[in-house]
């Protein structure tokens, strides 16, 4: 089962029936605009050249950004990090290199890796979805940063067909790809519809899967899609 977004699941179901399997196609979530319409994130921009660092934690934000930014150039000697080479890659379409990716795709990763602000006023705009850990604000802000957070997206639930159920219930793997596809599957299937193997593409996915009372069976080593695929085929090889 493939719980992505529509729109970005067609990568991990085309490398998996590459790989022989047979890609359920089930989106629990969709992306959709921030509540307020952009407008925080668009008075941000107006004033990126402000700020020391912008932080991008997911490909989404990355899109959004790269759509608010009238041009790459807007950022100036602001320095830029991304949480994923995934979200790096996407930053990179938009012309725009991450001066910092974290070793560990997670946000206790780039707070280790951020340097310590300079003795004034140092600043760091976060572009980001709506509901999302505080860990990294907060921890910014506690080594001294000032920080502003802008919803740069929100991710909504997808109530699922009945065909989709009924071929949730035939699925031997769900893949989750974010906490988020966890929870919005728990909701609309319940936790007895989950599948005999849960494959969870990091850390941050499989605590929320633990929380709400899964047994993780595959965990990526590797927080990306490709990441995933390679936990998923170790994990099914004979």
């Amino acid at each position: 089962v493939v719980t992505r977004s529509r729109r970005q699941a067609s990568r991990l179901a085309h490398a998996l029936r590459r790989l022989g399997a047979e890609p359920l196609v089930t989106p629990v979530i969709e992306i959709s605009d921030p509540s307020d319409g952009g407008v925080a994130q668009a008075a941000a921009v107006d004033r990126v050249g402000t700020y020391d660092w912008v932080v991008v934690t997911s490909p989404n934000g990355a899109e959004r950004l790269l759509a608010a930014l009238p041009d790459a150039r807007a950022l100036g000697g602001v320095r830029v990090a991304a949480i994923g080479p995934g979200t790096a890659a996407r930053l990179a379409e938009g012309n725009i290199v991450a001066d910092l990716v974290p070793e560990r795709y997670v946000a206790e990763s780039l707070l280790e890796a951020l340097p310590d602000p300079p003795a004034t006023d140092g600043s760091v705009l976060i572009a980001r979805a709506a509901v999302a850990r505080d860990v990294l604000p907060e921890g910014l802000a506690a080594a001294g940063w000032h920080v502003d957070v802008v919803e740069a997206y929100r991710t909504r639930p997808v109530i699922p067909a009945d065909a989709d159920r009924a071929a949730v219930a035939t699925a031997d793997i769900v893949t989750f790809t974010s906490s988020s596809t966890v929870e919005n599957f728990v909701a609309a299937f319940g936790v007895d519809a989950v599948p005999p193997v849960v494959a969870c593409i990091g850390p941050v996915t499989a605590a929320t899967a633990r929380e709400l009372g899964l047994t993780v069976d595959v965990e990526a080593t590797t927080h990306t899609i490709d990441g995933l695929l390679e936990a998923l085929t170790t994990f099914t090889s004979p």
